[in-house]
């Protein structure tokens, strides 16, 4: 997991309730200077991260919910494209330095799988119907 810029946990906001369970970052080289990228992604949601040179970050948050995946595109010389797809869809996409396209990569399983349950999801379900056990059956069973 990548080490998180101040200014860029700032920007986020992350409740403490919602722990980070990947975060990847990345830096190309651009006209004005170097611009800044992240992936960060929580039990809840998947943040995209943009920091211009000279600039702040702008942060687009997407509910872990819609995402199935996400896909990596190695095109241009030295650059990568991460997209963050639903389905068929892609709903954002980022660049990122070519080397650090695995460390992109590495949430793809975590953005794929449902996202973890808070305790307020778990305490809405209803509980399971226990059944008694006969002794006697359960014992002809074994």
């Amino acid at each position: 997991m990548a080490f998180l810029d101040a200014d860029l946990v700032d920007a986020l906001g992350l409740p403490g309730d919602e722990p980070v369970r990947h975060a990847a970052t990345s830096g190309y080289g651009t006209p004005r200077g170097e611009a800044r990228t992240a992936l960060v992604v929580t039990d809840r949601a998947a943040y995209v991260a943009e920091c211009p040179p000279d600039g702040d970050w702008a942060i687009r948050r997407h509910d872990r919910a819609a995402l199935t995946g996400l896909e990596v595109d190695a095109r241009g010389i030295g650059e990568a494209t991460v997209a963050l797809v639903a389905g068929e869809r892609v709903l954002d996409t980022l660049k990122v330095a070519r080397l650090d396209r695995s460390d992109f990569a590495d949430a793809a399983p975590i953005l794929a799988a449902a996202p973890e349950r808070t305790p307020a999801d778990a305490s809405s379900e209803p509980l399971p119907i226990l059944v008694p056990i006969d002794d006697d059956v359960a014992q002809a069973e074994a």
